[in-house]
This record gives structure tokens, C-alpha cells and sequence, in this order.
């Protein structure tokens, strides 16, 4: 089984060719492209299995890494659909932010991230605001922001494509939201 991959869990539905990630991500060849693409970060993920329900559940592909310099290594061979990211790793309670906040510096990652930590605070959730990241420690709540994400990205809950509108109808206008941005709050450009 290759690093990082989990195998499914007895009572879970995996749909075929989702989760784990195969062997050398990205996929080899005679596998499809994934309709989702998640680079998950946490050094301790047996503590957060909700994560990995809920990702199973939405049927995405998952690559886990352990460490801050793994995720920087997959992403010179990926560029994720969103990442998902604890918080502290061992003794270093800022981990995950400085990791973030060197990627999005270094022009590494600019998509969605979601910071996924068992310890909530007012502190952590404006820091987190301040690099254009959620945080969240509910089920629910990374259940919607994953599907944010992936509507963002033009993609339906099912991981497939969102259609395109027949050509003979007019495009729905257009607007600027923020990432996991409730529907109603959207400003019109």
C-alpha cells in the first residue's frame, strides 16, 4: 500500500477508483483522472478520522502527507483542488499555518485551504480569515466547505462536472465570492 494511503474503512462506500490515491500520485496511467483532488496534511490523521469519512463519503482523491516538506514535494507534482491541513504538528503549534502562508508566498499554492483542528479558538479562526482560509473542527461544516470547493471549481457534489447551460439561454451572471461564501453574500462584478 504507498505512504500516505489509508486503506477503506469496513462499512464505508469507496467509489471506484476515489480513494487511496494510487501508488506515485499523480495517477498512472490507465487510471482515470480524478474528479477531485485533495492534498490532506496532518501528522496524526488517526485523531481526525471525520476527515477521512467525509472525503471517502464525497468520493474525491485523497493524498496524505505527514509533514509540511511532503505536502511542498507533492505539490511540485500536483496542484491540488484544495488543501486540507492540521494545525500543529508535535511541539509546534503554528505548523500548518507557516506552511500555508510560505506556499501561498512562494506562489506554491494559491487555491482553497481548510484548516482541520480539534482545538478551535477566536485566534486561530482570524488567522486563518487573514490567508483566505477556513477553519473548522465539525463534520458538517468541512462537509460543506469540501463542497464549496468543489462547486467553486466548477464540479457538482457527485465530483463530476458542473453542466454547462444550453447555448441558446443566457449565462448566469457572474460573481466574485469568497471560498465557502454562503450563496446570498455573493458581490456582483
Amino acid at each position: 500500500m504507498p505512504q500516505g494511503a489509508y486503506p477503506p474503512q469496513s462499512g464505508y462506500p469507496v467509489p471506484q477508483g476515489a480513494y487511496p490515491a494510487p501508488s506515485g500520485y499523480p495517477p498512472q496511467s490507465g487510471y482515470p483522472a480524478p474528479a477531485f483532488d485533495v492534498l490532506w496534511v496532518d501528522d496524526q490523521p488517526e485523531r481526525k478520522g471525520v476527515v477521512r469519512e467525509v472525503l471517502e463519503g464525497l468520493g474525491v482523491q485523497v493524498n496524505h502527507v505527514p509533514k509540511s516538506a511532503a505536502a511542498v514535494q507533492a505539490l511540485r507534482n500536483r496542484t491540488p483542488d484544495l488543501l486540507i491541513s492540521d494545525i500543529s504538528r508535535g511541539s509546534d503549534h503554528s505548523a500548518g499555518f507557516e506552511m500555508v502562508e510560505r506556499l501561498k508566498a512562494d506562489g506554491n499554492y494559491g487555491g482553497p485551504v481548510v484548516f482541520f483542528t480539534i482545538r478551535r479558538s477566536t485566534d486561530r479562526e482570524e488567522r486563518a480569515a487573514a490567508m483566505g482560509a477556513k477553519l473548522t473542527n465539525n463534520e458538517q461544516e468541512l462537509r460543506e466547505l469540501v463542497l464549496a470547493a468543489m462547486q467553486d471549481r466548477g464540479r457538482d457534489g457527485d465530483g463530476t462536472r458542473a453542466p454547462t447551460p444550453p447555448r441558446d439561454q443566457e449565462p448566469p451572471r457572474r460573481t466574485k465570492r469568497s471560498f465557502g461564501e454562503p450563496e446570498g453574500w455573493a458581490t456582483f462584478i
